[in-house]
């Protein structure tokens, strides 16, 4: 047994609980509570809240007891970006679901006593902007954990944030998040309305070339959702175009990066949706090949499109391959959206059945 399933054992032991009861209480059989035990397997995210409310742990606690994302160091005199940074690293291996509780406390400890105790006009506008980046982080991890609503919320204020900081790309990078959401919980024109908006909100667009294209993304996936192909396509277009064009770096130090093979998941996911399985799965493949292992999440996408798509074109061989691939991917991923995905795939294999 590893070392730290050594310690999730001590520990359920600790708080009262034999294999059996541990199982009844978090709703699995006994055979599971082995399999965690002996490392054989991981809790699903679904399982966590009520696993670690059982062993008296954080969620985050809990991962870090299982040998899974632990939470990323924070050492005294460590900068705002660099933090931001390193989050955003582990954000995109282990899902934003692990990550949470972390970056809430630090944005409640170290950046709200700033952005209220700022007094001095030279000191707000970083900091209403790191508390903007940050606040939005907050808001893609609870949609990791499946709270969109709240996720909004903080897509909301992250905006107002990043107003008040004067930084108008972050405005436009956060408004791309709000039409991101409002298409995962099917109000495309409400998606097509926040992206408008933040295009008018670039200041200069060829050198807001990431932002600009990751615009045009929400709207390929909002006219996707509605059943219009002909404006998704365009609109991949117009984002890759944007992208040929970028001239470097991003005006803001806040927004995050927005290149070829994010691209590439957005279209593998609008054409898989709009029945065109061969586009699909070549845009899914240039994902593989452009993110490293470490984009687990990038990589979970494209694997669950790559199957999808096979399965679609009749290669259901090469289709189960690429789901077995995805499982294991995700093994020490917490990411709701995903989970959707791979059961979505699995209804898809179900019927084929």
């Amino acid at each position: 047994m590893q070392a730290r399933r050594r310690r999730f054992a001590e520990r359920r032991k600790a708080a009262g609980f034999t294999q059996e009861s541990l199982a009844e209480v978090v709703g699995v059989d006994r055979s599971t509570v082995v399999r965690w035990e002996r490392g054989a397997t991981d809790p699903q995210p679904w399982h966590r809240p009520r696993l670690a409310a059982a062993l008296a742990l954080s969620v985050d606690g809990l991962a870090e007891l299982l040998g899974c994302a632990q939470e990323p160091e924070v050492r005294p005199g460590d900068g705002v970006v660099e933090v931001i940074g390193r989050f955003r690293r582990m954000d995109r291996e282990f899902g934003g679901a692990r990550l949470h509780d972390a970056v809430t406390t630090y944005l409640q400890q170290t950046v709200a006593p700033r952005v209220f105790g700022t007094h001095r006009d030279q000191e707000a506008s970083p900091t209403f902007a790191a508390a903007a980046t940050l606040v939005e982080m907050a808001g893609w991890m609870t949609h990791d954990l499946g709270q969109d609503a709240q996720a909004r919320r903080h897509f909301q204020m992250a905006c107002g944030l990043a107003g008040a900081a004067g930084d108008r790309e972050l405005v436009a990078h956060v408004l791309g998040s709000l039409g991101y959401l409002a298409v995962r919980n099917g109000e495309p024109k409400r998606a097509v309305l926040h992206a408008e908006r933040g295009q008018e909100s670039l200041p200069e667009p060829e050198r807001a070339a990431a932002v600009s294209a990751r615009l045009y993304a929400v709207r390929a996936r909002a006219f996707a959702q509605a059943g219009d192909a002909e404006r998704c396509l365009a609109m991949i277009r117009a984002a890759e175009k944007v992208l040929a064009r970028k001239i470097g770096p991003p005006i803001s130090p806040w927004t995050n990066d927005f290149d070829e093979a994010s691209l590439a998941v957005d279209a593998a996911r609008r054409l898989c949706r709009l029945g065109r399985a061969g586009a699909a799965r070549s845009w899914a493949e240039r994902v593989l090949a452009l993110r490293a292992p470490q984009r687990v999440r990038s990589r979970a996408y494209a694997l669950a499109m790559r199957s999808s798509a096979l399965l679609e074109e009749g290669r259901e061989p090469e289709a189960r391959q690429a789901r077995d691939e995805l499982v294991e991917t995700t093994r020490t991923l917490g990411s709701a959206p995903i989970l959707a995905e791979i059961r979505a795939l699995e209804r898809r294999f179900a019927r084929r059945r």
